[in-house]
């Protein structure tokens, strides 16, 4: 099974394969600018949460519709257990800010955890509300996102300062309101936090 880039640069793949490790199906998702996919998680209904970041304008329905992000940054999307899109989030503006969510993760009742790091000041709501952080200066600072699903809105979003890169965010199995641990590290000290 064979995929191309558009336009020669990177692009978003999902891939499913069985337990024994065979090919059940690729999707594709990006644009003509580099898209990565940082992150990927699970639900119980086996559908695939992905997230990462993106330039310009990106096509995230794999299948023969489109559903364009526009000049973002991060994004969030939605497949079901057979690869099929459901939905797609942005956040971040390309022109004013940088946003990277470099991780992602589901609690037990469905909530989306995202953490990642930004600069400049950055709307995280995904939706036609405004919820602004702004990072420190210099530097980008680290933040951690919880959003409901239905609809997809921001529930909770931390930031701390500093010149911070957030990699993972782990939830403890814990219900909605869970205590999500992350570990991230200073990019000026190397030393783990």
């Amino acid at each position: 099974y064979n995929m191309t880039s558009i336009g020669g640069s990177s692009d978003i793949f999902v891939s499913k394969l069985n337990a024994s490790g065979d090919f059940i199906w690729a999707k594709q998702m990006g644009g003509t600018s580099t898209d990565q996919s940082l992150s990927i998680a699970i639900d119980a209904g086996r559908n695939v949460y992905t997230t990462g970041r993106y330039g310009g304008t990106g096509d995230f329905d794999p299948g023969p519709g489109t559903y364009n992000l526009i000049d973002a940054n991060m994004f969030i999307s939605k497949l079901d257990a057979s690869g099929n899109f459901v939905w797609a989030k942005q956040v971040g503006d390309i022109s004013t800010n940088s946003v990277i969510s470099r991780s992602i993760a589901l609690d037990a009742v469905g909530y989306v955890h995202t953490s990642g790091d930004f600069n400049n000041t950055v709307d995280f709501d995904p939706g036609t509300g405004t919820h602004n952080l702004t990072a420190a200066v210099p530097g980008s600072d680290i933040f951690a996102l919880k959003l409901s699903v239905n609809p997809v809105l921001p529930l909770t979003l931390l930031n701390f300062a500093g010149h911070k890169v957030m990699n993972t965010v782990k939830m403890n199995g814990q219900p909605a309101h869970a205590q999500n641990r992350a570990s991230f590290y200073d990019k000026n000290s190397n030393a783990g936090k």
